[in-house]
């Protein structure tokens, strides 16, 4: 049976960061309800120090800046598995910078155990041990907790602990120690960078379609769109719809009229409907010099296709040239992302492409950058 102790005012709270500021090492997990909301609601942050399991409950307690603080001490190493979600919940939340993580995931790939490997898994392979992961999707926003949802909390950050321990003697082994951390960092870091709704348009679809207009339409509407979704918390499809979107950059007048066609709905035409129009005639008196280029579709060309396979089969040469696993080297995003930045970008050194910046540079450019210049 696996011993916890569970947080729930401030002066427990207090208690507990006294024994955890002198850790070395921290196992860290959370439990959180995305489903409406922009930003993650935390329930329970789960923590493990070799002797001591904590389960803080956030809801419960008012004021956790204490636990925050002592996660941002940079001599205490703080270990995640898939932290991408983690990390959003506490930088969000923290007043204070995390620092010196690492995420067992990270290391796995690394390790050649597999792309995206699963807590579980880990727990199977390394271990011999079968998580029971029922209550993964309960209701964590619920109080009481049960006390099977404390105990599968528990685990997760109990069973962490070895599974580090195992990972980090291999890494440490195969000297892909340094390379890990690095990678762990990058991730950390990027969760830091302030969101730029300017760019938000970017991540839709089918961008290449359109117009430039269309294209400066969108982005004005995007940038709309996330800041108030974040401003009320809501996520951005129950703002507006993304199809919604790209119906109103169609529109050759703008009107309530011509809105109600498009589709939205009458609490959508109630919040949104008159402040939409005001966006979108500004737009109409905008000098075309302010629109984003037109977004070329590269990708299905001849000559991408045959940069993209040559490029591939030397990054599988440098992987086992390198010793390094090619899910950890590569993606197929990164190589996209390499050779857009070359064709499109025109090898902008301010903005470089995660397949040459840090420790695959040394491994990489050299080889990449030869195969882009005689394409």
């Amino acid at each position: 049976m696996i011993s916890y102790t569970l947080i729930e005012n401030e002066l427990e709270l207090e208690k507990s960061c006294l024994l955890l500021r002198d850790a070395p090492i921290l196992m860290i997990d959370t439990e959180f309800v995305k489903t409406r909301t922009f930003f993650a609601s935390l329930s329970i942050l789960q923590i493990f120090d070799g002797k001591n399991l904590y389960i803080f409950d956030a809801i419960k307690i008012k004021n956790l800046d204490l636990l925050w603080l002592t996660l941002s001490n940079p001599d205490i190493k703080k270990v995640f598995h898939s932290s991408s979600e983690d990390l959003d919940i506490i930088v969000h939340l923290s007043p204070y910078d995390i620092t010196n993580i690492v995420d067992t995931q990270i290391m796995a790939v690394f390790l050649g155990l597999g792309l995206s490997v699963g807590f579980s898994k880990l727990c199977s392979q390394l271990l011999n041990i079968d998580i029971d992961k029922s209550e993964s999707r309960s209701n964590w926003l619920h109080r009481p907790l049960s006390e099977s949802q404390l105990r599968y909390a528990a685990s997760d950050v109990y069973y962490l602990y070895p599974i580090y321990q195992r990972l980090n003697h291999l890494s440490i082994e195969r000297k892909l120690d340094g390379l890990i951390l690095i990678e762990c960092n990058r991730l950390l870091e990027a969760k830091k960078q302030t969101h730029n709704s300017d760019v938000e348009y970017l991540k839709f679809n089918g961008l290449w379609k359109l117009q430039p207009f269309e294209l400066f339409l969108l982005q004005k509407l995007a940038k709309w769109r996330v800041e108030e979704a974040i401003k009320r918390n809501i996520a951005v499809n129950f703002i507006l719809r993304e199809e919604l979107l790209f119906k109103i950059i169609k529109l050759e007048s703008f009107s309530i009229n011509q809105l109600k066609k498009c589709g939205l709905n009458l609490n959508e035409m109630k919040h949104h409907g008159k402040h939409l129009i005001t966006i979108l005639s500004k737009m109409k008196d905008v000098c075309v010099s302010k629109y984003p280029n037109k977004i070329l579709k590269i990708d299905d060309t001849p000559k991408y296709k045959k940069t993209h396979k040559e490029i591939l089969k030397r990054l599988i040469e440098l992987s086992l040239e390198f010793e390094i696993p090619r899910e950890a080297l590569f993606s197929k995003k990164m190589i996209k992302q390499l050779i857009e930045w070359a064709w499109l970008d025109e090898y902008d050194q301010t903005n470089l492409p995660v397949l040459i910046q840090s420790w695959r540079f040394d491994i990489v450019y050299k080889s990449v950058r030869n195969i882009l210049e005689q394409n």
